[in-house]
């Protein structure tokens, strides 16, 4: 699912699976896909939360203000 929200101040978007999901500490050191996400975010600006279980699913949000 993907979820946009524009306010007066802040763009989110929210990207959600119910997929086998994964552990986010161990993903961020066996590669540079998600620092890539983080950095990407820090250059608009913004913020990302990156939540996963194994199993679970995963739930990303992005914040930019604007």
């Amino acid at each position: 699912k993907i979820l946009l929200r524009y306010g007066q101040k802040y763009l989110t978007v929210l990207v959600t699976d119910n997929g086998k999901g994964y552990d986010v500490d161990e993903a961020r050191g066996k590669g540079l896909g998600l620092q890539n996400l983080e950095g990407r975010a820090r250059s608009l600006g913004g913020i990302i939360r990156i939540k996963s279980k194994p199993g679970k699913g995963s739930s990303n949000i992005l914040i930019i203000q604007i």
